[in-house]
């Protein structure tokens, strides 16, 4: 969980400094974008998993699937840090530490742009193993 903590409190933090959307607050647009990313890191586990497990390269999980996993992540991270208030309390503990907020926010970025690569990455990497 402390994880999900120090992603959501510094993707809150960038928000909040570049955003120029007016319809949605920064912790909204952090748990939107971390469910999203969350959700790749779990669609390429299961695409591994689903390989490995049937040696084909056909998924048979249906997309809807993950489309209703990666919302119910995001209604989770809403659910947590924006309606159970848990955003403030980490919001206070971040506010003292050591690390900079460049550098969170660096790593938070990274973490966001590693779920899409990742993902790209397994089925490249399942695409090439089936073919050979």
């Amino acid at each position: 969980m402390e994880l999900f903590d120090f992603l959501f409190y510094y993707s809150t933090l960038w928000y909040s400094k570049a955003t120029t959307n007016q319809f949605r607050n920064p912790p909204q647009q952090a748990s939107y974008v971390l469910g999203i990313s969350s959700s790749l890191y779990v669609y390429s586990l299961s695409i591994l998993i689903e390989y490995f497990i049937t040696k084909s390269f056909k998924s048979q999980v249906p997309i809807w699937v993950f489309m209703v996993i990666a919302l119910v992540i995001i209604q989770l991270f809403q659910y947590i840090y924006i309606n159970k208030g848990r955003y403030n309390d980490i919001k206070e503990r971040y506010l003292k530490s050591n690390i900079s907020d460049k550098k969170g926010k660096r790593l938070t970025v990274a973490f966001i742009v590693s779920g899409l690569v990742v993902c790209v990455l397994s089925i490249v990497f399942i695409h090439l193993i089936n073919n050979a």
